[in-house]
């Protein structure tokens, strides 16, 4: 939860929209999209691109406090909250009420306004005042936001037969656009219920600085596509690549180059 918030209502309870993000159906053109489930995961499937939509599901069994009822109807609701770099909060709904009961999940799909990061974070509350959030220990579950590609962005590529190649030169501020092929790292694949229940997420570090994530693949029924992200690359000399599998069983799988990452220059 963030501390400076002001626009948490501790008497809220379930709601039929979002208060300040726009909210679509799940029939909706494809976007990327983050899962919370009761699992504890947070999963991003497809490029959180800056400009772009972001549809969140989130498992309302992760906040089991404060479900109050009143008159056989329940008085409770959970709503999601987002940031965008040091931007305003967005809120929006994440149960409604339908028929006296809580209704669940609705998939929110808000604009990602920022141009760097994004910040989630949840808050479930009741008639009576009762407020519960999951918020990573307050921390906030944060994403960082790659940029939009254009045609002259330069290209990286790492192919199913363990090649790496790189088209054309990489500059400081470039939309630099990263191809993954899923198979190259397909130790941690699987699917259940026809859906994949696995993902490739990318990292990247300017001169061995802070390491930033995105998302390398996206799903496509129970198999993984490569997303072709684009990635903002910074100021410095060195950009050092890798990659990680993870599945829902808990699966983790690493190609990183034996330990030593990917290494590209930046001119």
């Amino acid at each position: 939860m963030h501390r400076l918030v002001v626009l948490l209502a501790v008497t809220a309870c379930a709601t039929t929209g979002a208060d300040n993000a726009e909210v679509a159906s799940s029939e909706a053109g494809a976007v990327a999209t983050i899962n919370f489930d009761s699992g504890w995961n947070e999963v991003a499937g497809g490029a959180l691109i800056a400009g772009q939509q972001v549809r969140i599901s989130f498992d309302p069994a992760r906040l089991r406090q404060c479900r109050a009822s009143t008159h056989g109807s329940e008085a409770w609701g959970i709503t999601g909250f987002a940031k965008f770099d040091d931007g305003d909060v967005l809120s929006f709904a994440v149960t409604e009420l339908g028929a006296d009961r809580i209704v669940h999940p609705i998939t929110a799909q808000i604009p990602m306004q920022g141009t760097r990061k994004m910040e989630l974070w949840f808050q479930n509350s009741d008639v009576f005042g009762c407020v519960a959030y999951d918020s990573n220990f307050d921390a906030n579950y944060r994403f960082d936001l790659q940029s939009a590609p254009t045609a002259e962005s330069p290209v990286i590529a790492f192919e199913t037969d363990w090649s790496e190649t790189q088209a054309g030169a990489i500059h400081a501020g470039d939309a630099l656009i990263v191809h993954y092929d899923p198979l190259r790292l397909n130790r941690c694949s699987g699917s259940t219920h026809g859906n994949a229940a696995w993902a490739i997420t990318g990292w990247y570090a300017i001169d061995g600085g802070e390491a930033h994530s995105f998302a390398a693949s996206k799903p496509d029924g129970g198999t993984l596509l490569a997303a072709d992200p684009a990635i903002t690359v910074g100021e410095g000399r060195d950009l050092a690549v890798w990659f990680e599998a993870t599945s829902i069983w808990g699966c983790h799988d690493w190609d990183s180059n034996f330990g030593a990452n990917y290494h590209f220059a930046i001119e």
